[in-house]
């Protein structure tokens, strides 16, 4: 965090995390952490009011200055003056690839809190075997584009869309069902819902993932590993192979049987027998998914 003295560092540390603490955004979660690990004491805050895409806003019970506002630059200006040398320094920490949450009152800015994205060691190989199933990989974030595209190059994504609000992601999600066909979207945060939801398949990051993002999903993966994305695709692709060879047979069975009826070369009995057989086998065929890896 950038401020001009360490007590003053760690009040606006307070009330930042006072604020975050009720938010569901996983930088409100880096926030809170942080100052947890740094056994800051975390102010009371009433009135919060969360902006999405954007910020979020609370009066601390604590201060004198009692209202604050936490988010993006931009959020920052709607309410607050914000000083050049802000400014400059939001602008030097986006070229250096960090992600900047502007802490402020009504007397102006308290600090800058740089964050940066801790990639995944497994999300490299997600990706790369995501592209190897046929799969193009797109990224669509709310952070600026430095940090973003930083992160989508040190990961192999080509495709980058940032600086997003929850409904440019809606959008984005349209634009490429247009251009791809199925889409499916993959998000943790109250901020993916909507796109969540309008995607073909919507997978929530469950472990980190906020209940609204749960609900918008298709599926829920209840923990965090990347590597679990590319295998869903290949169980999805098995299960529709193993209905469809399932569904051929059954019709072909019966169509036999009907062929062997009109040729007067089947009973009743061989017929029910067939059928109750052709089930046994298309359940066991279905089975064998239990033990795919």
């Amino acid at each position: 965090m950038c401020c001009r003295s360490a007590s003053r560092r760690a009040s606006t540390y307070s009330r930042a995390a006072g604020i975050e603490s009720y938010s569901e955004h996983p930088l409100a979660a880096a926030v809170v952490a942080a100052a947890n690990e740094e056994k800051i004491n975390i102010h009371t805050v009433e009135n919060f009011q969360a902006v999405m895409g954007k910020g979020a806003k609370a009066d601390c019970i604590v201060c004198y200055d009692k209202h604050h506002c936490i988010g993006k630059l931009p959020f920052i200006t709607e309410e607050h003056e914000v000083q050049e040398e802000v400014v400059r320094r939001v602008e030097a920490l986006q070229k250096e690839g960090k992600t900047s949450i502007v802490v402020s009152s009504q007397y102006g800015v308290e600090g800058v809190i740089a964050l940066t994205d801790e990639i995944k060691t497994e999300s490299r190989a997600s990706v790369a075997e995501l592209q190897e199933l046929g799969i193009e990989v797109v990224m669509m974030t709310g952070d600026n584009r430095a940090p973003a595209e930083a992160v989508a190059k040190e990961v192999g994504i080509r495709e980058v869309k940032a600086e997003m609000l929850p409904e440019d992601k809606a959008e984005g999600i349209k634009e490429l069902l247009a251009k791809y066909g199925p889409t499916a979207m993959v998000g943790d945060g109250v901020n993916d819902a909507p796109a969540l939801a309008l995607s073909s398949v919507g997978v929530a990051m469950g472990a980190a993932g906020s209940d609204t993002a749960i609900e918008a999903a298709s599926i829920a993966i209840l923990n965090d590993r990347l590597e679990l994305i590319p295998y869903l695709v290949r169980l999805g692709r098995r299960a529709v192979s193993t209905i469809r060879i399932n569904t051929v047979a059954a019709i072909a069975t019966k169509l036999v049987f009907v062929v062997l009826a009109i040729l007067g070369l089947s009973s009743l009995a061989l017929a029910i027998f067939a059928d109750v057989g052709v089930t046994v086998l298309v359940i066991l065929n279905s089975l064998r998914l239990l033990s795919y890896k």
